[in-house]
């Protein structure tokens, strides 16, 4: 995980998170979204709820993914503001769908799906 992971994430204006629990909910102009977070990541309002900390609890391969689509989630209420600042690095989207399967795979076992990723070179 980049350190841009371990940053706050100001909220553009007009978009709400709330975190109840372990449920968060990120309301903007386009809708609400509400995710129940696993027990690898924390999440906290600071700033009078302006910014979010997303943070691991622990160095796992699953927290650091995690970490990583709860940042995903809040970039698109950045989106909807029209204030999504792009960053753009180097990565690996064959190895990011197999991560993200990993983390996935228990809760899609939970309701008898099975996730799998095919990856096929040009």
């Amino acid at each position: 995980m980049s350190r841009i992971g371990k940053q706050p994430i100001p909220l553009p204006a007009g978009t709400t998170v709330t975190v109840n629990g372990s449920d968060i909910t990120v309301s903007g102009k386009n809708g609400t979204l509400t995710q129940t977070l696993r027990p690898e990541i924390a999440v906290e309002l600071v700033d009078d709820g302006k910014t979010v900390n997303v943070n691991r609890v622990n160095e796992s391969r699953s927290a650091k993914a995690l970490q990583h689509l709860v940042d995903e989630v809040l970039d698109f209420s950045k989106i909807e503001a029209d204030e999504l600042v792009l960053d753009p690095h180097r990565f690996a989207p064959a190895e990011l769908a197999r991560e993200l399967v990993q983390v996935m795979a228990p809760k899609a076992a939970e309701r008898r799906t099975e996730l799998r990723t095919e990856v096929r070179s040009p």
